[in-house]
């Protein structure tokens, strides 16, 4: 009895050292920690802020790392938006491409970041059980980036035809999709 007693008093003072709720979520969302996202959120993390500076939620990181218990309580428990955007910056050090105006040459305006969705986070990895999750609950599998890229784009990259199939059974149109 002792041991419990002294685990539950280093336990609560691990707790109160002042951990950032946000940081905590954050965390919780990529190890798959249920238990983690409840106590980040008890303790005043909203479950649908952007975590750190990638402008990502946890439904996104969730969805990335392909933790479904997490998708499902975020959605179910916490009404996280299965088409949420995240706002994720370029990454500098890589080149990107800018949309812009054709006679200009100077770059369209639009909201900073990607814009990527839950939905597009699933195919790099190929978490197909939670793109299934997703657009059962209603995922937009037309949504598209800031760059015009569609999940199904997204499928084109990583060679993923179980994702492409999937994407196609829900509606994705593959106009415009290489050439066609």
């Amino acid at each position: 009895m002792p041991t419990l007693v002294l685990l539950s008093l280093l336990t609560a003072l691990l707790c109160s050292c002042g951990r950032d709720p946000r940081a905590e979520l954050d965390e919780a969302a990529r190890r798959g920690d249920l238990a983690g996202i409840r106590a980040a959120i008890a303790a005043g993390a909203q479950p649908t802020m952007q975590l750190e500076d990638n402008g990502r939620q946890a439904i996104h990181l969730a969805a990335w790392k392909g933790h479904l218990e997490i998708v499902k309580a975020l959605v179910e428990e916490y009404s996280a938006s299965v088409d949420e955007r995240s706002v994720i910056k370029p990454n500098h050090t890589a080149r990107v491409e800018v949309p812009v105006d054709s006679t200009t040459r100077k770059p369209l305006p639009g909201p900073e970041g990607t814009l990527m969705t839950p939905l597009m986070e699933t195919v790099n990895e190929s978490r197909l059980e939670v793109a299934r999750y997703l657009l059962a609950s209603g995922a937009d599998v037309h949504a598209q980036d800031r760059y015009g890229n569609s999940a199904l784009m997204f499928t084109t990259y990583s060679q993923d035809a179980g994702m492409a199939d999937l994407f196609i059974s829900y509606g994705a149109s593959v106009s415009g999709i290489c050439g066609f």
